[in-house]
């Protein structure tokens, strides 16, 4: 259709180096709950990052046209004959996979003020 895209798959590893609050995100459901948050925002914070760099820089500083150039030379090519950027037109989609693991996840929130 014209329009080039680009899936961007991250898979982090976090710690939970220390609980406080009350929550108790140890829980199974409340786990789930935060992590799908903390995925939800890395990928809001990601796409806000790329579509700055669209719009406002027109800089392509995270590399996608040496992607495209390396992985789908004759898209690459195109746009350059076309005398585009192909950031700017670039559609992506962010999808964090989030692994929770460490030492936090054994212990308990501390209750404050009780």
């Amino acid at each position: 259709n014209g329009i080039s895209s680009l899936i961007i798959d991250i898979y982090p590893v976090v710690t939970i180096s220390e609980v406080g609050g009350t929550k108790d995100f140890i829980k199974e459901g409340n786990l789930k709950i935060l992590k799908s948050e903390a995925e939800k925002k890395i990928e809001d914070n990601i796409q806000s990052l790329i579509s700055k760099l669209q719009k406002n820089y027109h800089s392509d500083v995270l590399g996608f046209g040496e992607i495209f150039k390396k992985e789908k030379p004759k898209v690459s090519e195109t746009y350059k004959n076309n005398g585009e950027d192909i950031l700017i037109s670039l559609k992506t989609e962010v999808n964090v996979h989030l692994k929770i693991k460490g030492s936090g996840t054994t212990t308990n929130p501390i209750p404050i003020g009780k």
